[in-house]
């Protein structure tokens, strides 16, 4: 990485802070073993003040994300205690490839809830799919040990006013989309 790279990664900036958005695999600062570290570029990061910006939180090596740097020492400190009394928000997120498999002596799972996405609904529950009945025979397994309600999550602009079931399909119980909750009358 260079001192262009890292400056190009600044996603806000002002005279208290800024915010940097750090890659994975990069150390914030060296650790015990050395290796290029986010401090190593921090003179790149002054911007005309005599000092470089200074840490104030971490994240690991491994987890990408935004990263907080007071400019200052009076910046510091505040974003310090920002961070101590709980006043900063951070939300981490899990980027998956693929479904992860659990273990074979793991317990058998029976929802009570099934969450299913779709590409389209109607008002009495029906559910298309991406066509390869996953669903449904994910569902009619459940149902055949157990009641279980399946709710589809869509926008509403996927609705239709009707959606041809085969006898294998399985209808929603319930429908969420962004305008609200619609029920599925059963009958």
């Amino acid at each position: 990485m260079t001192a262009e790279e890292i400056v190009a990664r600044l996603v806000y900036r002002d005279g208290l802070m800024l915010v940097i958005d750090k890659p994975a695999g990069l150390a914030v600062h060296k650790g015990p073993k050395g290796g290029e570290s986010l401090e190593d570029y921090f003179d790149a990061l002054r911007f005309g003040l005599p000092r470089a910006p200074a840490l104030a939180h971490r994240l690991d090596r491994d987890t990408s994300g935004c990263l907080v740097l007071g400019r200052h020492p009076k910046a510091l400190r505040r974003l310090g205690r920002l961070f101590a009394e709980g006043k900063v928000e951070k939300t981490y997120w899990a980027v998956v490839v693929g479904i992860p498999a659990p273990p074979q002596e793991a317990e058998a799972v029976l929802p009570d809830l099934v969450i299913a996405p779709l590409l389209a609904f109607d008002r009495a529950g029906g559910r298309l799919g991406q066509g390869a009945g996953h669903y449904d025979r994910a569902i009619a397994n459940l149902r055949r040990c157990k009641s279980v309600f399946v709710l589809g999550l869509a926008y509403a602009g996927q609705e239709l006013p009707q959606i041809p079931m085969e006898p294998h399909d399985q209808r929603l119980d319930a429908i969420l989309t962004e305008t609200g909750y619609i029920e599925v009358k059963q009958g």
